[in-house]
Order: C-alpha cells, then sequence, then structure tokens
C-alpha cells in the first residue's frame, strides 16, 4: 500500500494537470467575468443517474491509489480517503469506478476552491454550511462558469459527502476529529442541498431552455420534414385524416357516431 511519500507522488501525478472531472462546459458567449481557477444528484434517483452519466476526463482527476491509501497527507486526504470507500457501498448507490472518482474530485474541487490550502474539511462548515453556495455555487451562476446540471451534479457530491461525515459507518476513532458543531451543520445542509438544486434549476431556466431549443434546431432538418411529407405512412395518415373530416371514412364516422349518443 502506498506510504506518505508514495500519496505525495500520486498527488503530485496529477495536480499539474488541474482536477477539472467533468469537460469544461461552460454557458456558450454567457461569461461575463471569471472565477480563480478551481479544479473541477439523492433525492431523486433519475436526477442523481442523469448527473451521474456526465463523462469524466480520467487523466484530470487522481488516481484511483490516491484516495484508496491507508497512509494520509493531512486530514482532508484521509476524508476523502473515507469517501471514496463509502461510495463503495450499496447505501451510497454501488455505481462503478467511474462515479466515485467523480464524487470524490468534485468534493475535493470544492475543497480546494474555497481553501486551497487547507488540510482538513471544516471550511465546509463556515457561515453555518451557507459559505458553499455564497462563495462557489453564486458566482458560478453569476458568472455562467459552469452549466446548471455540473453544478446540481456537485452539490450531489456533496450531499453524499455529507451523508458519510454524518453516518455511522466508519470507525470515528479511526479519521480526524470533528468537532460536534460541524457534525450538527453538515446534518442540518443535507436536508437544505435538495433546496439549494431546486433553485439552481429555477434561476437557470433561460440557459436550458435555450439548449433545447439548439437542439431542436437540429434533430430534424428541412430535407427531414419534406421527406416525411413524402413518406407513405405519413400520406395514408393525411388522407384517413381528411376523409374523417369529411365523413367518407366509415371506421371514423362509427367511431363519431358512437361518441355522440354514448
Amino acid at each position: 500500500m502506498p506510504d506518505k511519500a508514495k500519496a505525495a507522488e500520486l498527488e503530485d501525478e496529477t495536480d499539474e494537470e488541474a482536477a477539472e472531472p467533468i469537460a469544461e462546459d461552460k454557458s456558450e458567449g454567457e461569461q461575463s467575468g471569471k472565477l480563480p481557477e478551481d479544479k473541477d444528484e439523492t433525492d431523486e434517483e433519475s436526477e442523481e443517474e442523469a448527473n451521474d452519466e456526465e463523462e469524466l476526463d480520467l487523466k484530470k482527476v487522481k488516481k484511483p491509489e490516491y484516495y484508496s491509501a491507508t497512509t494520509f497527507l493531512n486530514a482532508r486526504h484521509q476524508w476523502l480517503c473515507g469517501f471514496f470507500s463509502f461510495l463503495q457501498l450499496p447505501s451510497a448507490g454501488y455505481k462503478k469506478l467511474q462515479n466515485w472518482l467523480q464524487h470524490v474530485s468534485q468534493v475535493q474541487n470544492i475543497l480546494e476552491a474555497l481553501d486551497p490550502n487547507g488540510d482538513n474539511i471544516t471550511i465546509l462548515g463556515n457561515n453555518f454550511g451557507d459559505i458553499v453556495w455564497t462563495k462557489w455555487v453564486h458566482p458560478h451562476l453569476q458568472n455562467n462558469t459552469k452549466a446548471p446540471g455540473t453544478i446540481t451534479s456537485y452539490l450531489t457530491s456533496l450531499e453524499k459527502f455529507y451523508m458519510f461525515v454524518t453516518s455511522n459507518q466508519y470507525n470515528k476513532k479511526d479519521m480526524p476529529p470533528l468537532h460536534g458543531n460541524y457534525l450538527d451543520t453538515f446534518k442540518e445542509t443535507v436536508s437544505a442541498l435538495k433546496g439549494w438544486r431546486a433553485t439552481v434549476d429555477n434561476e437557470t431556466q433561460h440557459i436550458q431552455h435555450r439548449g433545447f431549443l439548439k437542439e431542436c434546431d437540429t434533430i430534424l432538418t428541412p430535407a427531414d420534414l419534406k421527406g416525411l411529407e413524402e413518406s407513405k405512412p405519413y400520406r395514408a395518415g393525411i388522407k384517413a385524416l381528411n376523409e374523417a373530416k369529411a365523413g367518407k371514412n366509415s371506421h371514423f364516422k362509427n367511431l363519431q357516431m358512437h361518441a355522440i349518443y354514448s
């Protein structure tokens, strides 16, 4: 198993590559400012599944060995390793390696964005847990530096992390000490995160709608529509509708009479 020097080596191998676990997906043409560079769902299963399908650039996240270490660089590293193990349990969804790396990397990225030189996770408890919203979510929303789906994916990863930290699924004597006030804050924030994701969704409806419209522009071309109108099923359908309107189609006429007198 890697010792402390090996863990440091694994960390250094990926630090220069910037840990942005999800491909850059800034809203096109909508940046109005920049944030300091940071390294980059559980109430609704469908939401989580959709977010978990976002593709990771595995070259830009730390190796699984870094999160499987038994000798740790600091308390933050130890918490992340514990979280990585927790993600492999049925209670955390029992997903694939790619999903584990996504969640643990996204939590690490939030920690490093809020406290780049920190060695613990206590920064997440500042301002009664609202620091993640005020210093990370809100700036990204204001500056359009992360897509709505990416933000909600990060918040889902954070929710899983809080679930782990406040659970009884690890030996607390083997983990770094965490003051009771932080545990209370994390427990309260777990229930708040559903509302946070709903707020992100509400605040970014215009961005999502523009995305849907852009997709619609490429779904059917004029040539596709012309081909549809010239197809045999389309012509047969139009003929049947016209006959029904004119009362010439006995099948539709019988249905119409049945509807009137029943």
